[in-house]
C-alpha cells in the first residue's frame, strides 16, 4: 500500500471540519513563528539571558509542538502496511 498524505484523523467531524483545521494550523503555522521569535528577540537584544520571558518562551514552544504534531502532509507506509497485516491476520492493527 502506498499513499501521499495522512488520512483525516477519525475524531475530525467530516471533511469540512478537517478541512477547517487544514487552514487553521497554516495560519497557525506563521503566528508559532511569531511568537517564537517575539519570544527570543529580548533575549538577542539583551545577550545576557536576563531579559527572556520563559513563560512566553514557553507558551511559544508549547504552541510550535502542536504544530509539529498535526503533520497532515505525512504519510507512514511502513505503519499503514504493518496495520493492515495484522488486520489480514486477525491479529489487529498495530496502532
Amino acid at each position: 500500500m502506498a499513499g501521499r498524505r495522512a488520512s483525516p484523523p477519525e475524531d475530525c467531524d467530516g471533511l469540512w471540519a478537517y478541512l477547517s483545521e487544514l487552514d487553521r494550523h497554516d495560519l497557525r503555522r506563521w503566528e508559532v513563528i511569531d511568537r517564537l521569535a517575539e519570544a527570543v528577540e529580548p533575549f538577542v537584544a539583551a545577550g545576557d539571558g536576563r531579559a527572556l520571558d520563559e513563560d512566553a518562551l514557553r507558551e511559544a514552544l508549547d504552541g510550535f509542538e502542536a504544530y509539529r504534531r498535526f503533520q497532515p502532509e505525512h504519510f507512514d507506509r511502513k505503519a499503514l502496511n504493518a496495520e493492515l497485516r495484522g488486520l489480514a491476520t486477525g491479529g489487529g492493527g498495530a496502532a
